[in-house]
């Protein structure tokens, strides 16, 4: 994105590349909405009923993955006696488990068990113990009602306030709006280790490994109207080495 120094009409510039591979179906399908105080028109994924990169008549914005460390693996002990028990720093609680039934094309549905502990579900098992996959994508979040209060943001600013709603998965966010504003924010819950930075499975028994916090979001990597007139952001990393949260 651009601000309107850098442009011919004085007004700012965005282009935006997913680059995401091409394929058929194809992942986006254009869409332009139009309803009481929505008018907005861009790309979309199948079953979204909002633009996910696009623009309305005040602003417009591009997406593309952040590559934030927003998933941590945890091993996992177990009662000697009792398997279905995993151990904590408060002592051993119960697994919970489940049945999902994947349901095959011309053949019999399969039934996975799946065993989650505290930390999320347990990718791999044996007699040594296990992994469990903690990701920020499996908690709860509200998609629709962010994606909505994008399409209706009338400024750059109100276009970044509905960014607060975003959770997952972390996006690098660029936009601009019709009075000249640019900006960029990367969007999304990071989260804030209470020890180490992710990059290896660590001990889930002990207490020692779990996530504090999320990264507030005036925290998060971001600028609004650059001295420099742009803000180019195509997977890079987007904060100074000196930035105080871990975020790849």
């Amino acid at each position: 994105v651009v601000d309107g120094r850098r442009s011919a009409s004085g007004k700012p510039l965005l282009a935006s590349d997913p680059h995401l591979m091409g394929r058929v179906p194809s992942v986006w399908h254009e869409v332009h909405l139009v309803a009481p105080n929505l008018d907005v028109q861009g790309v979309s994924f199948p079953g979204l009923p909002m633009v996910v990169i696009g623009h309305n008549q005040k602003v417009a914005w591009g997406v593309t993955n952040s590559f934030a460390d927003t998933q941590d693996l945890y091993m996992e002990r177990f009662h000697p006696d009792n398997p279905n028990l995993v151990e904590t720093e408060a002592g051993f609680v119960p697994l919970q488990s489940f049945q999902e039934t994947i349901l095959v094309k011309d053949g019999q549905p399969v039934i996975e068990e799946v065993q989650v502990t505290r930390h999320g579900p347990i990718l791999i098992r044996s007699e040594m113990g296990a992994l469990s996959l903690k990701w920020v994508n499996y908690e709860p979040s509200h998609p629709v009602a962010t994606l909505l209060a994008m399409n209706q943001a009338g400024s750059a600013a109100a276009f970044k306030e509905a960014l607060r709603q975003w959770q997952a998965p972390s996006n690098n966010f660029v936009y601009a709006d019709v009075e000249g504003n640019i900006g960029y924010l990367m969007a999304g819950h990071i989260p804030v280790r209470k020890k180490g930075s992710g990059l290896t499975p660590v001990p889930g028994w002990d207490g020692e490994w779990e996530w504090t916090s999320i990264i507030p979001f005036e925290e998060l990597p971001g600028v609004d109207n650059p001295e420099c007139g742009y803000v180019v952001t195509a997977n890079n990393p987007t904060a100074p080495p000196d930035f105080p949260y871990p975020l790849f």
